[in-house]
This record gives C-alpha cells, sequence and structure tokens, in this order.
C-alpha cells in the first residue's frame, strides 16, 4: 500500500463532557451533556460554565462540569487536546 498525505482543515472545536446536576428533590447526580462546537476555547471558568448543559433533562441547577476538547476537523475527524473540571464538578 502506498502512503498519502491528505490535508484536512480544522473547523472548530468539539466539546464533550458530563454535568453535574441538582433535581428538584434536591438530589446530585451526573448526566452526560450533549456535544456541541466552539469557535476558540479561550475561555474563563465563568464562560465555560455558561455553556454547560443537562441535555434537557431539566435539572433544578448544573453545580459544574467535566469537559472534554477536542479539535474538530472536516469530514468529522477529532483530536483530543484537554481535559478541564468546572465549578464544582466532584467526581465521586
Amino acid at each position: 500500500m502506498e502512503e498519502k498525505t491528505i490535508q484536512i482543515k480544522q473547523i472548530g472545536y468539539k466539546i464533550k463532557g458530563e454535568a453535574q446536576v441538582k433535581d428538584y428533590y434536591g438530589n446530585i447526580g451526573k448526566i452526560d451533556m450533549t456535544d456541541f462546537i466552539v469557535d476558540n476555547i479561550d475561555k474563563t471558568e465563568e464562560e465555560w460554565f455558561a455553556l454547560l448543559n443537562d441535555s434537557g433533562y431539566g435539572a433544578e441547577s448544573i453545580l459544574g462540569g467535566r469537559i472534554e476538547i477536542y479539535e474538530l476537523y472536516e469530514e468529522n475527524v477529532i483530536k483530543h487536546i484537554k481535559s478541564l473540571i468546572i465549578k464544582d464538578f466532584k467526581d465521586e
């Protein structure tokens, strides 16, 4: 097989992760977030916190999260670049 080189264009950053949520009964748990795409990752903790989601579950509040940041390229090619813990996320 002949080795080939291709070029693909980066089109943003894909964000995956889980949010720590509190329901209306006071229970605290984790839920997978709906993935989303951002143009840049130069954000403060407050800006990242504002982007956390509960996948439409309807939690009373989101307490924090753990996100995985991927470079996103054409054809949905992704490359993991870092992980972040946002606010009060507890991995228990």
